[in-house]
């Protein structure tokens, strides 16, 4: 299941993102992770902060269903908010603040390790983009 999945979703980049043909780039495909990678930082800042620090909706619901986790989670995002402000809607948006660095740090180490590897084998920037989008999220 997993590798017709994968082959499917291969199948589709090189439909939509062109060829990796000898004389290509990989630039629409790094586009494209990169516009991934803002997605999810704008997630992190408006959906998935508010609901951990206010311990609401579905996301603090399936988290809080493991033992422990959701309290070690709602500590890990809001402790550094906490001392710093005075009222729960001023922690809330210090949260969703510093959630949008976690995704653009993962996104620099990405493209710090993708300029390096790149470096060293140059045909490595238009190959193997499906495992590359699985390595990063």
């Amino acid at each position: 299941l997993a590798y017709c999945a994968c082959s499917s979703v291969s199948s589709l980049c090189n439909a939509c993102l062109g060829s990796t043909a000898p004389g290509t780039t990989g630039r629409k495909r790094s586009v494209l992770l990169l516009a991934m990678a803002i997605g999810l930082a704008l997630t992190f800042q408006y959906s998935l902060a508010p609901a951990l620090v206010e311990r609401h909706g579905w996301v603090w619901n399936l988290y809080s269903s493991i033992p422990g986790f959701g309290k070690w989670l709602h500590n890990a995002w809001a402790q550094g908010c906490t001392l710093e402000v005075s009222s729960a809607a001023q922690a809330t948006t210090c949260a969703g603040n510093a959630g949008v660095y976690r995704p653009a740090a993962v996104s620099t180490l990405f493209f710090a390790m993708q300029a390096i590897a790149t470096r060293f084998q140059p045909a490595l920037n238009r190959e193997a983009w499906p495992g590359k989008y699985g390595v990063f999220l």
